[in-house]
Order: C-alpha cells, then sequence, then structure tokens
C-alpha cells in the first residue's frame, strides 16, 4: 500500500539493495574462502591421503616426497607363507623412485577445486602411483636362491596318473596333488608388484605353488585310461584238453601293464610270461630235471633228453597278447610240441608206469610197464671218456629197424660200419639198444675196462630181440646214473 507521508516505494526499494548487497557480500565471501581453499589445496595434500605406509594429510609435495626418499632407504619387503620366510631391503633389491616425479603425479589427481568434497573424504589412496623400479636380476637370482632351498624339503607335486585300483579291480585316474613347493617365478611376480609399489608385505599362498603339469582331465590321461582299460578288462582261460590250467583276470593283467611318464601304455609280456611259466612248469619238461623212486626203492635224479611237455610258447604267448591288447574273454586252448605222459607234479616223473630204466652205473636195463618188470639184462653202455659216453636223460624210442647197418662218423669221416640184428635208436639215430654179439660178457665194469660202446646200449642177441618185440615207438627211456 502507497503511504503518502512516508513514501513507501522508496521504503521497497532500499529493502532490496540491502538484500542484494548482504547476499552479494556472502557470496563473495564464499568465493574467497573457496578459493583460498584451492589455493591451500593446490599445494597441500587432502587430509586422510596415504601413499603405501606414508600419511600424506596436510603435507607439501615437497614434505611427500622427501617422506618417500626416507621410506625407500628404510624399506624392507618380508614375505611369509606356507612355511616360506624371506626378507629383502632396498639395497638388496636395487630399488629406485623418483619422488618428485611421482609426487607430482599424485597431486596433479587430486583436483583442489572439488576441496570442499574431497576434504571431508575419509581416505585419499595414492599407492598405487607410488611406482619405484628394482633390479630384476639381482632381487630375481635372490628369491631363487630363497626358493631353491626352501624346496629342498618340501614336497613336489605330482601329475594325474592312472593306477590300479585293486579294491575296484579296475584302473582308475589318480587326481593330480598341488604339494608344498614354490614356485620361483610366481613367488618373484609377487614379491615384484609388492616392490614396485613399496609394499612391505607379501603374503604366499595356493597362487605361489608349483602346479602340477597334467590335469586329470588332460586327453593323455583319458586316452591312457581308457587304453589300461581295455587290457584288464580282458578273462583269458588257458586250457589243455577243456581243463583250465591258469585263469589270467584283470589283476594278473594289471602287474604286465605299464604307463609311462608320458603316458603310453605298454603290456609287458615278459612279467605275465614268468607267472605263466611258473603254471606251466609241469607241462615245460623237457630237459628238465625229474625226480623219482624206482619200485625197487632207488631214488633218481635225471635231465636231459627231448622227452616230455613243451609248450608251444611262442604261439600261447601271442594269443595271450592279442587277446589281453583287445580286451577279450575267451579259452585259449594250449599247444604242445610235444607230450609227456602225465603231468610232472613238484618235478616229478612225467612218463606214466611204461618206460625202460637204463642205470649206467649199475650197467643193467629194466622195463617196467604198470609197475613190474617185464624185461632186463646187463648192457654195456658207452666209454666213459667224455667223447663216448652214453648221454643221461629222458629220451623217446623214435624207431625200429630189422636188421639195420650203423654208422660211425667223425666230422665227415667215417670211423666203423656196424651190421646188427635189432636196432632202436632213442637219440636221434645215433644213439640206442642194439645187438653186440661181440662183447664177451655184459655188466659190471666192462664199459669202462675198454671195452664201452661208442655210446649205444650193447645188448646180447637174445636180450635184444626180446626187447625188440615188445618195445614201441614212443616208449620212454629214462638214462641215468
Amino acid at each position: 500500500m502507497y503511504d503518502p507521508a512516508t513514501g513507501g516505494k522508496k521504503k521497497k526499494a532500499s529493502a532490496g539493495r540491502i538484500a542484494a548487497i548482504v547476499l552479494g557480500s556472502l557470496l563473495g565471501l564464499l568465493l574467497v574462502a573457496y578459493l583460498a581453499g584451492a589455493a591451500v589445496f593446490s599445494y597441500w595434500f587432502y587430509p586422510g591421503t596415504t601413499i603405501g605406509t606414508i600419511d600424506a594429510s596436510l603435507k607439501t609435495p615437497d614434505q611427500v616426497s622427501a617422506a618417500i626418499d626416507s621410506s625407500l632407504s628404510s624399506y624392507k619387503v618380508r614375505v611369509k607363507g606356507d612355511g616360506f620366510s624371506y626378507e629383502a631391503d632396498s639395497s638388496e633389491a636395487g630399488l629406485k623412485i623418483d619422488a618428485d616425479a611421482v609426487v607430482k603425479s599424485m597431486h596433479e589427481r587430486l583436483n583442489p577445486f572439488a576441496w570442499p568434497v574431497s576434504v571431508f573424504k575419509r581416505n585419499h589412496d595414492l599407492s598405487d602411483l607410488l611406482v619405484a623400479s628394482y633390479n630384476s636380476t639381482d632381487l630375481g637370482q635372490s628369491v631363487k636362491s630363497a626358493v631353491d632351498a626352501f624346496n629342498e624339503t618340501a614336497t613336489a607335486p605330482t601329475n594325474a596318473q592312472v593306477v590300479y585300483d585293486t579294491g575296484k579291480k579296475s584302473f582308475v585316474i589318480e587326481p593330480e596333488k598341488t604339494g608344498t613347493r614354490l614356485d620361483a617365478d610366481a613367488v618373484m611376480e609377487a614379491v615384484g608388484k609388492a616392490v614396485v609399489s613399496m609394499q612391505d608385505a607379501v603374503s604366499i599362498g595356493e597362487a605361489q605353488l608349483e602346479q602340477p603339469t597334467v590335469r586329470s582331465d588332460d586327453p593323455r590321461v583319458t586316452e591312457a585310461l581308457e587304453e589300461a582299460s581295455t587290457m584288464s578288462s580282458a578273462s583269458l582261460r588257458l586250457t589243455t584238453e577243456g581243463k583250465e590250467l591258469l585263469r589270467i583276470d584283470s589283476q594278473s593283467i594289471s602287474k604286465s601293464v605299464s604307463i609311462s611318464d608320458d603316458y603310453e601304455v605298454a603290456f609287458n609280456e615278459d612279467d605275465l610270461n614268468q607267472s605263466i611259466d611258473e603254471v606251466l612248469a609241469a607241462y615245460n619238461t623237457v630237459g628238465s630235471e625229474r625226480r623219482y623212486t624206482r619200485p625197487d626203492g632207488k631214488e633218481v635224479t635225471v635231465s636231459g633228453g627231448v622227452y616230455g611237455w613243451r609248450v608251444d610258447t611262442e604261439d600261447l604267448y601271442e594269443q595271450i597278447v592279442e587277446g589281453v591288447k583287445e580286451g577279450a574273454q575267451k579259452d585259449i586252448e594250449i599247444s604242445f610240441a610235444s607230450k609227456g605222459s602225465q603231468a610232472s607234479v613238484n618235478g616229478g616223473p612225467d612218463w606214466g608206469s611204461r618206460y625202460v630204466d637204463v642205470d649206467l652205473s649199475e650197467q643193467h636195463a629194466r622195463f617196467y610197464d604198470g609197475g613190474s618188470i617185464i624185461w632186463e639184462a646187463d648192457i654195456v653202455s658207452g666209454k666213459p671218456d667224455g667223447k663216448y659216453d652214453t648221454p643221461p636223460g629222458v629220451w623217446w624210442v623214435n624207431a625200429k629197424q630189422s636188421p639195420s647197418t650203423l654208422e660211425g662218423y667223425e666230422g665227415k669221416k667215417k670211423i666203423y660200419t656196424t651190421k646188427v640184428q635189432y636196432w632202436m635208436p632213442f637219440e636221434g639215430n645215433a644213439i640206442g639198444f642194439h645187438d653186440a654179439p661181440w662183447q664177451a660178457e655184459f655188466g659190471g665194469t666192462r664199459y669202462k675196462d675198454g671195452f664201452g660202446s661208442h655210446g649205444c646200449i650193447n645188448l646180447a642177441p637174445s636180450k635184444a630181440a626180446e626187447l625188440y618185440g615188445i618195445i614201441q615207438s614212443g616208449d620212454c627211456v629214462v638214462v641215468h646214473y
């Protein structure tokens, strides 16, 4: 409302000017304060500013630079964890830093014109800008030496392996294991990161351990498992005339399966063949030592000769290896190159109850059949001079001939020709039974008194005729002392 007495319009205008002046003054003060603050924090660091372990609050760049230099001279990095401990100071690390340049970059990050907000922040961490340099060669060698010393008693990592689980009766993957050995490069990497930012502590953990190089899901491991599992799945029965002699199963096969460090799977048939040979010993008797008690009570040990069981091992082993590698489940009938009359039990006879026993020490021969003597005679055997000895051993009668002409040779030179009426060879066609009418007597010590033969068993003509009438090709002849 207008007041003529006081001039109301003038009062209103005056009040507005006062308000404007007050507001302008306040703004001016705020601007001065703001600019003053900006000026201050263009030179000082904000409260709550940290640089690594250095408190830079309200410090000037020169003060912070001096603090960094001081910190550099007293700097040490301590590395600990998993039983490992290592320490290096700035000189050992060859630590260097351009403090002025670092401080400048730090201060440039702090916007002084944002001080009204920044001054109330609790923390201004500029540690990431604290970047030092170090001698990587010297520090690396120092770290490596410490790690190598630690690793001498640490446990190395192990790669995933394919092993045989006896409980599961199958091959399985044994997972990789880390161990406790440290990786020097990984430790150095952690130390290097700490040193460049002048951190004083490094914790060693899983990331710094030596790691396995082959893990469970590696194709080499899974392929080796598949191949070994195929082999161990085989089940082979070794039989003779349908009778099982040996069963080759997963457990026995697993002992012969090996997996190399390169995960190459191999089947070592020699290991398995040894166990097969032990089982087949009773069926691999040719030339082996055999012991028996003659019906008259004499205990005899004899070896050598060609009579007995002989497994065709080459053919057998080929079938076994093929069956194992295919994971086959089948019977393998054992083939024999020669057969005896019975299995040799505990090194006993394998020739049954029908055989001719030639006792060189007694100079007497006996033909047994079913435990009874069906023929016997005194003999004259070969001269015991190392040249014409009658060979001990277990033999076959391989022929019968009547009459026959015997010829003897030394090399290519014929040394004798003798006609006989009865010829029953058992060692090739060189040694055998025959009539010897030129011998005046038989038995005793004539064989070593100058009347011994060239190796054959000399018989009286009548005894030779009797033997010729009952002996058969294939009959066993046991020659012994």
